[in-house]
This record gives structure tokens, C-alpha cells and sequence, in this order.
């Protein structure tokens, strides 16, 4: 996978050779998220950092990608001490500082992932009531969620990461844990422990992640630039290129 991303990235950027070699650098933060966003030697990878990349570089800048813990991202967001975030879903809080541009990255289908042998019957996102379910700070997980959380109807315990949010839940901590589903299963087949746990098939919520920029002048314009340069990725074929890469 990783060297069918390297040979298609680096044939972006020979054809995007325009891009000037002093390009503006944009700072990007972004969170530990495989399999869309994670690092590996230093190196930035994922299906959303790959994407932004390419409409950055096409955008002729050069993107610079920094981790941190998910909620350091929407606060040196907020802060103002970067150029814009990935894999963010807009809320009302967020849209007060970040501009999003009307073309997305990825789409998050977030599910209950329990222990294997604890699965249970929910209906829907209600169901989740009365229930201790584990999350990941700072994350959202769509409107109805959000909602219920934010009027207590569903009690939750945050954890930093969701590799800690996944050791919670096979320690006990709590019966159910809310996770993007590749993401999820990614990690715990990396971690070794898809053998113990189950996702339920209620889906939370379908969310889309965008690149947000920080709300100012110079974002807003950024987030039209980003548009028009997914345009042009889009009718190149290129932007499918990335997608079909990574997914294979």
C-alpha cells in the first residue's frame, strides 16, 4: 500500500513541479487517526494526509503535517498557531474558527465497538441512554450523539487516543466504545486484540472530515483554493488515483 502511495505522490509532484520551490508552507495539525492520518518514522501517512497533500501541493504550498493529541489540534486551532487541522467534521463551535471548504476528504461511519461475547441489541443512537460509552476527547460523533451527551441523557469517559479508548474497554472500564469503524479495526488489528472485540451493527452517525483552515482572511481564501484544486485532482483522475491506492 505504502509504495503504490509513494510512486502516485511522487508522480503529483513531478506533474506539479510548478509548484514553486518557495512555495508558502502551510502548517497543518492533525491527530494519530489511522488509517486516515499517522506517522510512521517521522513520516506522514493516511488517506486524508495523502488527499490534503495533493490539493495543497496543487494549491502550490507546501503542506507540513503536525501530531498532537486531538484536542491540542482544535485548540492551537482556535489559538490561531496553525494554518488548519484534518479529518475535522464542522460544528457550530468550530465553524466559529475554521473556514470549510465545500469539498471533503473522508466519510467516518462511527460504531459501537464492544467486548467479543458482550454484544447487545440497540436500535438506535438513543438506546445509548443511561449508558456509561467510551469516546475520544474532543471528538464529535454527529448531531443526535452530540445532542444526548451534551444534555446527559449518555455519560461518557474520554480517553486521548483511541488505542487507550480500545485497552479501556477490554480492561472493563466501560461495556461499549464509539469508534470510527476503520479506524477501530485498523487499530486493533495492529494492536492484536480484533480477536476480542465486536462491532455492533447500529451505525452512530456517517460524518464527512474536512481540512479545516483557521477563520481569517488569508483561511477563508484557502479553503476556496483547496476547492478549486480538488476540482482540477477530481477531473485529472488523480484524486481517485489516491483513493483507489490506499484502499487496495
Amino acid at each position: 500500500m505504502f509504495l503504490r502511495l509513494a510512486v502516485l505522490c511522487c508522480s503529483l509532484l513531478i506533474a506539479s513541479s510548478g509548484a514553486r520551490a518557495d512555495a508558502v508552507r502551510l502548517q497543518l495539525a492533525v491527530s494519530e487517526w489511522p488509517p486516515y492520518e499517522f506517522s510512521v518514522q517521522g513520516a506522514a501517512h493516511g488517506l486524508d494526509i495523502e488527499l490534503a497533500r495533493a490539493a495543497v501541493k496543487a494549491m502550490h504550498q507546501q503542506p507540513t503535517f503536525l501530531f498532537y493529541p486531538w484536542k491540542r489540534v482544535l485548540l492551537l486551532a482556535q489559538r490561531q498557531e496553525v494554518d488548519g487541522i484534518l479529518s475535522v467534521r464542522p460544528t457550530p463551535e468550530r465553524q466559529q474558527y475554521l473556514v470549510f471548504p465545500k469539498e471533503h476528504l473522508s466519510v467516518s461511519e462511527n460504531v459501537v465497538f464492544v467486548r467479543k461475547g458482550d454484544e447487545r441489541p440497540l436500535s438506535s443512537v438513543a438506546a445509548l441512554s443511561g449508558q456509561l460509552v467510551g469516546v475520544t476527547a474532543g471528538y464529535s460523533y454527529g448531531e443526535e450523539f452530540d445532542a444526548l451527551v451534551a444534555t446527559g441523557a449518555i455519560t461518557t469517559d474520554e480517553s486521548l487516543t483511541e488505542e487507550q479508548g480500545l485497552r479501556k474497554l477490554l480492561a472493563g472500564r466501560y461495556a461499549m466504545l464509539v469508534c470510527d469503524q476503520h479506524a477501530g479495526w485498523h487499530l486493533a488489528h495492529s494492536l492484536g486484540m480484533a480477536e476480542q472485540l465486536s462491532a455492533l451493527p447500529l451505525r452512530i452517525s456517517s460524518v464527512k472530515n474536512y481540512l479545516g483552515f483557521v477563520r481569517n482572511a488569508e483561511g477563508m481564501a484557502r479553503a476556496a483554493r483547496f476547492d478549486a484544486a480538488v476540482a482540477g485532482l477530481k477531473k485529472s483522475g488523480d484524486w481517485q488515483r489516491i483513493q483507489d491506492a490506499y484502499r487496495k
